[in-house]
């Protein structure tokens, strides 16, 4: 992410992945250090149309943004984790 931050970069579409957390995203569109983003899926969506690219912007809820504007969302499941298997229990049999 480091080599294309502050560069005119474009991709080949769908061919080019770029997976950045938020803070690589933050450098990615020369914001100030410690900035956050406020606005995710307008962020990702606009910067895979602007660079040619798909971007899996990674955190809480990941994103998915396509090149044609296509944004995909990571919807939580119901439960917030899986259960967990109880401690085995053994009788005597």
């Amino acid at each position: 992410m480091n080599s294309i931050a502050g560069t005119d970069f474009r991709g080949r579409g769908s061919e080019t992945v770029l997976t950045p957390h938020p803070g690589e995203m933050a450098r990615l569109l020369q914001l100030p250090a410690g900035a956050k983003i406020t606005d995710r899926v307008a962020t990702a969506r606009q910067f895979a149309i602007d660079r040619n690219v798909c971007l899996v912007l990674k955190g809480f809820r990941t994103l998915i943004a396509l090149p044609d504007g296509t944004v995909f969302h990571q919807i939580p499941p119901d439960r917030p984790r899986w259960p967990r298997a109880a401690p085995a229990t053994f009788s005597p049999g």
